[in-house]
């Protein structure tokens, strides 16, 4: 399936196939907005590479900032602060440019999930540094390891943020300074994990995993 992501303005960005190729109508390296439900599509930028994933600001009403990862075309990340119109890259320090999933949390933090590694910055732009405390021994059954990283509604003040990676999934309650295994263990790559929008009252997070199901 396509990223599809409805924006804090109500408006729509859809990107390319995460995991997959999709080269019939020719999209695969542009991103796209629609602020008429998706009847009509405006390309906000082409790149030279497949872009794979697309992390949106929570306070993006205000700091117009976006987040891209080119997941195994291996180009690392690029960032937008004016809603996508300008992209520059954010490199540094980031070994691994295979990046499946980003994550931008709400006192400005980003994650992002590697084939191999995770990493952890303080600000768009900044440097990358792995944090992968507590993880386990990567499998040698997939060269896809960590394919998921979502960080709690209320990261700022808690530094809750779970991980999904064929070896399982792992919560943080440290910002990611370290990791513990969860009891759910599904060696089927571990891809979404989504909080309740009442999460603050019901307290429920779902996991999915390719082939297994969701988890509550």
């Amino acid at each position: 399936t396509r990223n599809v992501v409805k924006m804090p303005d109500g408006s729509l960005q859809v990107g390319a196939n995460r995991y997959g190729t999709d080269g019939a109508n020719g999209i695969n390296n542009r991103w796209l907005n629609s602020t008429d439900g998706g009847l009509n599509w405006t390309a906000l930028a082409t790149f030279a590479d497949t872009t794979e994933t697309l992390s949106v600001s929570p306070g993006f009403g205000a700091d117009a900032t976006l987040a891209i990862g080119f997941g195994r075309f291996g180009k690392g990340v690029r960032y937008s602060t004016d809603g996508g119109g300008f992209w520059q890259p954010s490199n540094t320090g980031l070994a691994d440019l295979r990046v499946n999933e980003l994550a931008l949390t709400t006192d400005g933090t980003l994650f992002a999930a590697t084939h191999d590694h995770v990493y952890r910055a303080a600000a768009l732009g900044g440097t990358w540094t792995e944090f992968e405390t507590g993880l386990e021994e990567l499998s040698d059954l997939t060269t896809i390891h960590y394919t998921e990283v979502v960080p709690g509604p209320d990261f700022a003040t808690d530094g809750m943020v779970f991980l999904g990676s064929y070896e399982g999934i792992y919560r943080s309650d440290t910002a990611g300074a370290d990791w513990t295994q969860q009891d759910l263990y599904h060696q089927r790559l571990n891809r979404q994990v989504a909080f309740s929008p009442d999460y603050a009252r019901d307290g429920l997070i779902y996991f999915q995993n390719l082939g297994g199901g969701v988890h509550l």
